[in-house]
């Protein structure tokens, strides 16, 4: 085997490089009447772009009108019939919800039967607000006057019933209560006599 021996590498000298050059600035400064003209002419070139949105916002509206008065009968008859229908769907929700209140009210006011007291009112008086509230008052207002008119809808307030002592029950003369054995005495003595 030959002799391998590696061979002394050579050094070479690199040349020094210079310290970057510090670049002269190119930019140009802009005085303060130059960057007024440069930013006026931007906002002029932008409202340019938008100068033509009033007039576009106008023939939107008459192309509006115009679709509007180009719409056929039945077109108009199917819209009229749809505002009709949801009238009519709220003027019955409306009377359930005032029903329902009423016969909420009549039960809590004694009447016999909630739903007799509610025939006797005139329901169609009273008001619903865009929430669906019922205007309580009015319906509270009619169920007096016809607890007033028609009493015999309201339920009978019997009398209490007496306790034994109010009774005479196991109370001697002199009004104190007596015992069983008592009684039976007072019984016996009454009896034989």
């Amino acid at each position: 085997m030959p002799d391998e021996t590696p061979a002394p590498t050579e050094t070479v000298p690199t040349p020094l490089t210079a310290p970057p050059k510090l670049e002269q600035s190119t930019e140009k400064t802009l005085t303060q009447s130059e960057v007024d003209r440069i930013v006026a002419d931007r906002v002029q070139r932008e409202r340019q772009k938008f100068a033509d949105y009033t007039d576009l916002k106008n023939k939107a509206a008459k192309l509006d009108e115009l679709a509007e008065a180009q719409k056929s009968d039945l077109e108009k008859a199917v819209e009229a019939a749809r505002r009709e229908g949801e009238v009519a769907a709220l003027a019955r929700s409306n009377a359930r919800l005032v029903a329902a209140e009423a016969r909420a009210l009549a039960a809590g006011s004694q009447f016999r039967d909630a739903g007799d007291a509610v025939r006797f009112l005139d329901l169609t008086q009273v008001a619903v607000s865009d929430d669906g509230v019922v205007d309580t008052d009015a319906i509270e207002k009619q169920l007096k006057k016809l607890a007033g008119d028609k009493p015999y809808l309201l339920v009978e307030q019997k009398p209490a019933l007496p306790t034994p002592a109010q009774a005479g029950i196991g109370v001697g003369n002199d009004g104190k209560r007596l015992s069983g054995v008592d009684r039976a005495k007072r019984y016996y003595e009454t009896a034989i006599k």
